[in-house]
């Protein structure tokens, strides 16, 4: 059985990450008497275990719109990886991708039936561009749905990126849906010149063969591997096999806006119902609910279409309300703060004292009104807030000065056990290494090729495509959740800062005053320091310590869906 592959890699355009192993339980039997033998059973039932995901966030999909967009494709790319790599890994022959599902979001303005049509159709056009059905995309085109109108803004979308290694785009102007006759005339020139470029007439419309052609050339240009190659999935590839025939039950379907991630508080919501501005901008801040995902299962799953319990993308949302909370209402109701999905969910806290206090279920990050879905969800990378811990690898140099390890190869074991997830990646040009916190408190290593920093001599870094010896990497032990909160009255806290910036010998928590004073001295010349007062010197230990001046990660919007603990 190969280790367990850890991948997890969010930018702006969306995540894609497997999920955190899952681990198995035995079954439990009972014996059956002889004589009810062949009449009796235990019965099992495998679990429906999501082992991966990608989301298509806000720069997906615009307000109002199931057009993807092309910032898409490196979130494709990113999840052709993740898919060749889970299928390299199954044991099965002949070697097969593991099953998916795709679920469409909307944001929780506007009404309930809308949006569940709303975001069937997102996941539709996930679905089409995935296995390269351009009528489904030739479907939403042609129909639109209230303010879903593909029209001529996804013609321009279309031709706005460049569709062939080389080629210049057809589409400079804005993508505006031609409001305008300067983009009205540009939008038909481009339309004109695909075509002439392709040999297939000339003019400003598109026929139904050439709109499926264009369709094509877009879906490859954003949907391809890491070496630029033609990435598609067949409809076996999904949970249902294709078997939900055209409704594409279990396979693709919508949770409108029963799911979201993000909820305003009330009195938010009060004030942006009486002020178009204020109303845009929480228009904005929902951005992370518009999101399609697609969830990769363990392989050899199935099932049968005609018990999903979701309803298929194209129906109505009866059917999802049969699988909600009982407290529902409750869940996606507006509070006095702003809630987010993964947050503060535990029902009951218990403090130091082992008293026991119930919290009420509004106030926490239960945002989903759907139990069946918040089963895939609330351990997903692509739903969940993920936390990270952040460390930053330095090294003195020969004049006295400091450089920060940027672009060195790494592994992490991320905890103690031999089950750990293993991750493997290259420090960014800060010398920053991110880690998924799988626990708030554990142990990890982490071997980073730092080695030719040390000893110059050794000063030729590998190439990308030559192979690294790991054994020679420097290890570095870390206790994760030991870094005491940032106090500059907690003598504590700047010793373990201190130690961790390279100042003093062994624990800091058994550093001595001469030690402590010492380790103090040493920073304060180091860092021409000589004549600041104490605590000007702790704040600068801080500064210099906690990532201050670091760009932080990039994410989807303020409501950001990555927390980093610097340790």
């Amino acid at each position: 059985m190969p280790d367990p592959l850890v991948i997890i890699d969010t930018d702006p355009t969306g995540i894609v990450a497997t999920h955190p192993p899952r681990v198995a339980l035995p079954i439990l039997a009972a014996p059956v008497p002889d004589e009810q033998k062949g009449k009796n059973f235990n019965t099992a039932r495998q679990h429906l275990i999501a082992i991966g995901c990608m989301r298509l966030p806000n720069r997906g999909f615009a307000f109002d719109s199931s057009i993807i967009s092309p910032q898409s494709e490196g979130r494709f790319t990113k999840f052709a990886q993740l898919m060749q790599a889970l299928r390299d890994r199954d044991e099965a022959d002949p070697k097969r991708f593991p099953p998916c599902a795709v679920f469409g979001h909307a944001d929780p303005t506007g009404k309930d039936d809308y949006n569940k049509t709303l975001s069937g159709r997102r996941a539709l056009a996930l679905y089409g561009v995935l296995t390269r059905k351009v009528e489904i995309w030739d479907e939403l085109f042609l129909n639109s749905f209230g303010g879903d109108y593909w029209g001529t803004k996804a013609i321009q979308t279309m031709l706005s990126i460049s569709l062939k290694s080389g080629e210049d785009p057809f589409y400079t102007g804005p993508v505006d849906g031609a409001k305008t006759s300067e983009t009205k005339k540009l939008t038909s020139d481009a339309v004109d010149q695909w075509k002439q470029k392709r040999q297939i007439g000339s003019g400003a419309g598109l026929d139904a063969t050439q709109r499926h052609q264009l369709f094509n050339e877009y879906m490859d240009a954003i949907c391809h591997d890491a070496k630029g190659e033609r990435f598609v999935l067949e409809p076996t590839d999904f949970i249902a096999k294709g078997k939900g025939g055209k409704s594409l039950k279990g396979d693709v379907q919508g949770c409108g806006e029963y799911n979201p991630i993000f909820l305003l508080s009330k009195a938010k919501e009060d004030l942006a119902a009486k002020d178009e501005t204020l109303a845009a901008v929480r228009n904005d801040l929902y951005e992370v609910d518009r999101r399609a995902l697609v969830f990769i299962f363990e392989h050899g799953t199935e099932v049968n279409p005609k018990k999903w319990p979701c309803p298929a993308a194209r129906e109505g949302g009866q059917g999802c309300k049969v699988r909600f909370w009982s407290d529902a209402d409750h869940r996606r109701k507006e509070t006095d703060d702003d809630r987010t999905f993964g947050e503060n969910m535990a029902f009951l806290t218990v403090d130091e004292n082992n008293v026991i206090t119930p919290t009420p279920i509004e106030q926490t990050g239960n945002t989903m009104a759907c139990r069946f879905y918040q089963a895939f969800a609330q351990n997903s990378p692509c739903e969940a807030k993920l936390k990270e811990w952040v460390i930053r690898f330095k090294v003195p140099t020969f004049n006295g000065k400091t450089q920060v390890l940027s672009n060195r190869r790494y592994v992490v074991k991320a905890g103690e056990s031999a089950s750990s997830p293993v991750i493997r990646g290259t420090t960014d040009e800060f010398g920053v290494v991110r880690i998924p916190m799988f626990d708030e408190q554990t142990s990890m290593t982490i071997w980073l090729d730092a080695g030719r920093d040390l000893t110059p001599e050794d000063d030729n870094p590998p190439k990308d495509d030559q192979p690294v010896d790991e054994s020679k990497f420097l290890p570095f032990v870390l206790d994760c959740g030991a870094l005491k909160p940032r106090d500059t009255d907690n003598d504590l806290a700047a010793k373990q800062r201190l130690y961790n910036l390279g100042f003093g010998e062994h624990a800091p928590a058994a550093w001595t005053d001469n030690e402590f004073a010492n380790a103090l001295s040493q920073f304060r010349h180091r860092n021409n320091l000589d004549n600041a007062s104490d605590d000007d010197v702790r704040r600068a230990i801080m500064k210099q310590h906690d990532l201050v001046g670091i760009p932080a990660p990039p994410s989807d919007d303020d409501s950001t869906n990555s927390d980093s603990s610097s340790n």
